[in-house]
């Protein structure tokens, strides 16, 4: 199975920018990444919760929630923040 070009177009800058932050701090923060294909709508979504399980559950679900408002399909990338 093959990934749909809209799907690298959507991508790649969000991967480049995650490249580009490692490699200035060595920092990421956890964050989804919400949209839609067909209108190239996408919402960013990132973690600000205390790190506890239900921080961590209710992010989640706004994460299924948002991507269920845009009939679209999320995308999450988590790191840890620092090295």
């Amino acid at each position: 199975m093959s990934l749909p070009e809209q799907y690298f177009r959507v991508v790649t800058p969000i991967l480049q920018a995650a490249q580009a932050s490692i490699k200035r701090d060595g920092r990421l923060a956890m964050a989804a990444f919400v949209g839609n294909l067909s209108t190239g709508h996408i919402v960013s979504l990132v973690y600000t919760g205390d790190g506890s399980e239900e921080s961590k559950d209710g992010y989640v679900h706004h994460i299924s929630m948002t991507a269920g408002a845009f009939s679209g399909t999320s995308l999450s990338c988590s790191w840890k923040a620092g090295r």
